[in-house]
């Protein structure tokens, strides 16, 4: 991380915002305000025009890394509100850029947004329309299946999200190719890690400073990609 984040963080650990509970609003909605006014990372995006604080989670994985740059054709899975796709032409202006997810973004010069589920094979199709069927440099995906409180319930409907996406890049990433996902702890982990481990040379897993401290989530980041027969 950046000596400018580092002393920003420093400088801010001694301010508080309190919220009090607005009529009408729910406890969940006050504790979440709270935490955004009092989160460095999300008050460091707004004074740096990210879209959302996750593009501070990119960047401290990109700097150890270093996967950005050397890509050409990129796809961004669950790519709103648009954080990473932000960071990912920061680091590099000539890579062709290909947004996806549910929620419709914000229009960004140099990406080709998809609105729809990944899993859908009409989505998959309009995906290999806008690469010309090229194979794919690097997939990414900060994809979190909608939580309901129950770690374990969370944790597989996330790793089942993630065994769709490597049946599709079994097809359509390049030969050394990499993948950056989201991942939830739990104990299917180590089983997730095998499994992809059959398809690339190195796999590990990162926990950003810029993830919060009581989330669950770090990143899988698998590196040369063996492709497939």
């Amino acid at each position: 991380m950046s000596d400018k984040k580092q002393n920003f963080q420093k400088g801010f650990r001694q301010k508080f915002t309190k919220v009090k509970t607005a009529k009408g609003r729910r406890a969940s909605s006050t504790r979440w305000l709270q935490r955004q006014l009092n989160d460095p990372f999300a008050i460091l995006a707004k004074q740096e025009n990210y879209r959302g604080r996750a593009a501070y989670k990119l960047i401290e994985i990109d700097n150890k890394f270093q996967l950005l740059k050397k890509s050409n054709l990129i796809l961004d899975l669950g790519c709103a509100p648009g954080g990473w796709l932000q960071v990912i032409r920061e680091k590099n202006n000539k890579a062709k850029l290909i947004g996806i997810d549910l929620i419709e973004i914000d229009p960004m010069d140099g990406v080709e947004f998809i609105q729809g589920d990944f899993t859908e094979n009409s989505i998959k199709d309009k995906i290999l329309a806008l690469t010309n069927n090229n194979k794919i440099d690097l997939i990414l995906s900060d994809i979190a299946p909608s939580t309901c409180g129950h770690k374990d319930t969370d944790h597989i409907r996330l790793i089942n999200i993630i065994e769709d996406i490597l049946l599709f890049l079994k097809a359509n990433l390049k030969e050394n190719g990499n993948f950056i996902c989201k991942v939830f702890f739990g104990n299917e982990l180590e089983l997730l890690k095998k499994e992809y481990k059959k398809y690339f040379k190195k796999i590990s897993f990162v926990k950003p400073e810029s993830s919060r401290k009581e989330s669950k989530e770090q990143f899988m980041i698998c590196t040369n990609f063996k492709e497939v027969p």
